[in-house]
């Protein structure tokens, strides 16, 4: 990033939603507008806000459906897209009771309709809408492109009971930014590859990149070339060097071709954790052979690693990607531990609790994008949902800078909770 760009983010603006609303009883979204991939995810994420909210007044319409009728006040969303958008990017105009997504292209039309999603303030009593606002956005506004999260496959006490319940979840954090849902914690289980499957199913049907975190041992126990043909949609793999698995040049390019066979663009990470000086060393030479070069797309920057952020990607070799692998879910002897933490509660609850940071990790996602650190982007540690707070301003911060973190909690707050509790 440009230290002139990042100078604009010291004064983050107090406010960037709508300050005037108006009631409605319903709210007719037209997807005529939209290019057709992107209307079956319009009417996923219409149905999660009538579930969410258990009220029911959103609809989708266009002029091959039928079933949604105008209520006493009706809002109407409609889109429209141009060329002249940039590509990711959007407008929001809002009206009285007419509001238009202008858009570029899919992603742009979709993020949005989720911007504006956002601002609907919903209660018991009514639901209303913004009105006289104007809202825009543009791609090279964001921090990093790549803003994704980890679910657990193994079973665990903080993640999903059924895929209803990941598919939900995934189009909840799609609302605040996050483009890629990463499956970590992998079991060699049968039933571990059904979930693997399900998983890519699912990442499918939401519209999020889908990435596997596997190391080079529990590659080796799947007939991986099965899975990945199985697995419907599969966009890159991170096997890890440490801290969970050991770096295998030869499992890592197995990998990769396998994956490539049927999914062209998956791409191969690779981190560089607990390892020594001397084996850091080694394996940065190694990364400028044409093994290294030819087989591994990108590198991961995780917990662990022996040199800070700021002195690897002055190591890594010209050409390779970096990806941050920020532990977030954490709260004491961690990457990120809390300051000031009680000791009855540290001992209480230990590492992993329900500790919303919104403030402590919004300096860190600033500070980790002040163009000293030139990354990619974020794919971050998880071990389940006590962390979901710290995920949407990660995602949140990294999509829109240009919001104060008390912005995006407000958002938050009432996506979940409604009006009364933001």
């Amino acid at each position: 990033m440009k230290l002139a760009v990042f100078a604009t983010l010291l004064a983050v603006p107090a406010a960037w939603g709508p300050s005037k609303f108006v009631p409605v009883d319903t709210i007719l979204v037209d997807s005529d507008g939209l290019p057709s991939g992107a209307s079956s995810l319009l009417e996923s994420h219409v149905s999660r806000y009538n579930a969410r909210t258990a009220k029911g007044g959103m609809c989708v319409k266009s002029s091959s459906k039928v079933g949604c009728s105008a209520g006493k006040t009706t809002a109407k969303v409609s889109f429209e897209m141009k060329n002249s958008a940039s590509k990711g990017g959007f407008e929001v105009r809002s009206s009285d009771l007419d509001h238009v997504v202008s858009a570029g292209d899919e992603s742009g039309a979709l993020q949005g309709f989720l911007a504006w999603i956002r601002q609907v303030r919903w209660s018991a009593k009514e639901t209303q809408v913004p009105t006289d606002w104007t809202a825009s956005h543009s791609s090279d506004k964001e921090l990093w492109g790549l803003r994704g999260h980890q679910y657990s496959s193994a079973p665990h006490a903080q993640m999903f009971r059924t895929m209803d319940e990941m598919k939900d979840y995934t189009l909840d954090q799609a609302v605040f930014g996050t483009n890629q849902i990463e499956m970590a914690h992998i079991s060699t289980s049968s039933s571990s590859y059904d979930h693997l499957v399900e998983f890519s199913s699912a990442m499918k049907d939401t519209g999020m990149n889908a990435s596997l975190w596997i190391s080079a041992d529990k590659a080796a126990a799947f007939d991986l070339d099965k899975l990945f043909k199985d697995m419907k949609q599969l966009d890159s793999i991170f096997m890890p060097g440490g801290d969970g698995g050991t770096l295998d040049i030869k499992a890592a390019t197995a990998a990769r071709k396998s994956c490539r066979k049927y999914h062209p663009g998956c791409t191969m990470w690779i981190s560089l954790q607990e390892l020594s000086a001397d084996d850091m060393d080694s394996i940065i030479k190694d990364l400028q052979t044409s093994t290294w070069k030819d087989n591994i797309d990108g590198i991961v920057f995780g917990p662990h690693v022996r040199v800070p952020l700021t002195q690897f990607v002055k190591m890594i070799p010209e050409g390779f990607p970096i990806r941050q692998y920020p532990d977030i879910c954490h709260i004491a002897g961690a990457q990120f531990a809390l300051n000031f933490l009680s000791h009855v509660w540290a001992f209480t609850h230990q590492r992993q609790a329900v500790a919303p940071s919104p403030e402590f990790m919004d300096s860190i996602v600033r500070q980790r994008a002040n163009g000293s650190t030139p990354t990619i982007g974020v794919g971050a540690y998880s071990e389940g949902v006590g962390d979901d707070w710290n995920k949407a301003v990660w995602s949140g911060v990294a999509f829109q800078p240009y919001r104060s973190v008390k912005n995006i909690v407000a958002d938050y707050a009432r996506y979940y909770f409604g009006a009364d509790l933001e």
